[in-house]
């Protein structure tokens, strides 16, 4: 079995999201993930998603839901609002390019 970060690709369309994060961490004073992770891990009920989805946002490799976006802006001291529209840019560039390519699957089977 590999790690998020050997199996996954990077996607371009979730580098703002990336960027967000990983100055909402520094902003707030982690100088890491894991001192984030720490600092929350006796938060009990806490929404924030595991280590692993933590470096998936960080590195661009995934998409995370609307409501983790903004429970980590809320975590982080950083505008929900801002944190939110970074994630709709990236959902709607992520979404574009998923289209283009099942267009070009149709259009490839027409041609056959």
């Amino acid at each position: 079995m590999c790690s998020v970060s050997r199996c996954a690709e990077v996607r371009p369309e979730l580098g703002d999201l990336a960027d967000w994060f990983s100055t909402a961490l520094t902003k707030a004073g982690y100088p890491s993930i894991n001192a984030f992770i720490t600092s929350h891990r006796n938060h009990r009920g806490s929404p924030l998603p595991d280590k692993n989805a933590l470096y998936a946002i960080k590195n661009a490799l995934e998409l995370p839901s609307l409501e983790t976006v903004r429970h980590l802006a809320e975590a982080l001291g950083s505008p929900p609002e801002t944190a939110a529209s970074t994630w709709l840019r990236a959902s709607r560039a992520l979404a574009g390019k998923e289209l283009g390519a099942s267009l070009l699957l149709v259009g490839a089977g027409s041609e056959a």
